[in-house]
């Protein structure tokens, strides 16, 4: 039998980006390819560990076929 951490009803949170990736079908690696940055800050931004540029929020948005606002928080 597997071993099964215990959560307390806490539920892993999911960025609103991570979801329209899994949605798109594109692989992570794929992403970072076309952004031209390396497979490790794909990973650190989809887990919301680095902020992406606005270029890159921009990229994400066209290449993911959603509005930017969707996908990321607006700061001011």
């Amino acid at each position: 039998m597997p071993h099964r951490m215990a959560t307390a009803g806490l539920t892993p949170r999911v960025s609103r980006l991570k979801l329209a990736i899994v949605e798109s079908g594109i692989p992570q690696t794929t992403l970072a390819a076309r952004l031209r940055i390396s497979p490790f800050r794909m990973s650190r931004i989809v887990r919301c560990h680095q902020t992406p540029t606005d270029d890159e929020q921009d990229r994400l948005a066209e290449i993911l076929q959603q509005p930017r606002h969707k996908l990321f928080r607006v700061t001011a």
